[in-house]
């Protein structure tokens, strides 16, 4: 296969496998569905090699389970697999942060500030889709600016379950949640240089998102 036409098949693969996972993320294709490789290829309008290419990727991302001799269907999660992510997550998390600290100038201060705007505007308007973004983004910036390759791909690994559970709960992007509000004291105390206070308050607003998850999703008493 000539150079070019490989690259144009792994662009296409790529795509797909971007299309597929968004819908397993949003809920389209819902928890124990199967993924029949014709009607992928026919709904995301692609060959079904390259339907076929994208949920092996899935497969390793661990959104997709393959059952021999049934076929491939959409994992469904529980209580227990969020539980052990948000801990993942909380434990990279927090040590960005304390990596990021020396390096917090005024600058990223602003760039913390700036995408909480965004996220905060985006829950006002109802779009989950941007508020989930701007959240992420928020939270990538302490491995990001942790400036340890190896720290930020585990956190960036996390991001394709992180959103799946995000979406789960939709209405933790609403002010009744407090979920959104609850990064105003993390981002209060990044801006106070206070590093203790910063650790403390975002455990605690991982701990909440957690429990609304629980609560809203698994029916997990409090």
């Amino acid at each position: 296969m000539p150079a070019s036409t490989k690259d144009q098949s792994s662009a296409q693969v790529v795509k797909t496998l971007g299309k597929i996972r968004e819908a397993i993320i949003r809920g389209e294709l819902t928890p124990g569905a199967h993924l029949k490789e014709n009607h992928l290829a026919e709904t995301f309008r692609a060959s079904r090699f390259h339907v076929r290419e994208s949920l092996r990727f899935l497969q390793a991302e661990g959104l997709v389970e393959s059952i021999p001799y049934k076929g491939n269907f959409v994992k469904a999660f529980t209580g227990k697999d969020a539980e052990e992510l948000f801990t993942v997550r909380s434990a990279l998390e927090e040590l960005g942060l304390r990596m990021m600290f020396p390096r917090l100038s005024a600058k990223l201060l602003r760039e913390f500030r700036t995408t909480f705007d965004k996220m905060e505007a985006a829950a006002d308007r109802g779009d989950v889709a941007a508020s989930a973004e701007a959240d992420l983004k928020f939270h990538r910036m302490f491995c990001l600016h942790a400036d340890t390759a190896r720290l930020l791909g585990m956190w960036d690994n996390l991001v394709p379950h992180v959103k799946l559970f995000l979406y789960m709960e939709k209405s933790i992007y609403t002010s009744d949640t407090g979920y959104v509000g609850s990064h105003v004291d993390l981002l209060r105390a990044l801006e106070a240089r206070k590093l203790d206070l910063a650790e403390a308050h975002l455990r605690i607003h991982l701990d909440s998102g957690l429990r609304h998850l629980l609560k809203e999703k698994f029916n997990t008493p409090e």
